[in-house]
């Protein structure tokens, strides 16, 4: 019986996350106004989600969280997508190229990131500005990121091109 209020929580909050209505209503004071949210004792990710009005899979997402059945308490989640505050328990970063640059750089691994040594482009205004997940930050202002094209590669990134880094 205690596992059918869960179940019920966490169908109400992917129906209100969706626009659907929900049978049982969250409790209205217990909506919080920040971007995070701190794990309490007691807590599931089902639960969280009915409180914040953040679905299961947004939360998951959001905070690179595999398993929804293992959060801790003291954890901080985010409840957008757009970077809270405090990084998440994930430690995930992106590297985001603006949609205004028509091509940057980007070089092997293993040479230096200078012109000259490019391996090839990417398009960031082809597509109305690029995201990677980095992989590595192998020096200042330089980021290992995977392409689909050209497999892992280093980009350069500093504030001044325009990039920004979340």
């Amino acid at each position: 019986e205690g596992r059918w209020d869960e179940v019920k929580a966490a169908i109400a909050a992917e129906l209100k996350a969706l626009g659907g209505k929900s049978s049982s209503p969250a409790k209205p004071s217990s909506k919080p106004s920040g971007k995070t949210y701190t794990v309490k004792k007691g807590d599931t990710l089902s639960e969280i989600a009915v409180k914040t009005g953040v679905s299961m899979a947004k939360l998951q997402s959001y905070n690179g969280i595999k398993n929804p059945n293992k959060i801790m308490v003291g954890q901080v989640l985010k409840l957008t997508g757009s970077g809270g505050s405090k990084p998440s328990s994930s430690g995930k970063k992106y590297v985001y190229l603006p949609a205004s640059a028509d091509s940057w750089r980007i070089y092997p691994t293993n040479k230096a990131p200078v012109k000259g040594n490019e391996c090839g482009f990417l398009r960031p205004k082809k597509f109305g500005g690029l995201k990677y997940e980095i992989l590595a930050n192998p020096q200042t202002d330089v980021y290992t990121i995977k392409t689909d094209q050209f497999g892992k590669v280093n980009i350069y990134a500093a504030k001044s091109t325009g990039a920004t880094v979340k």
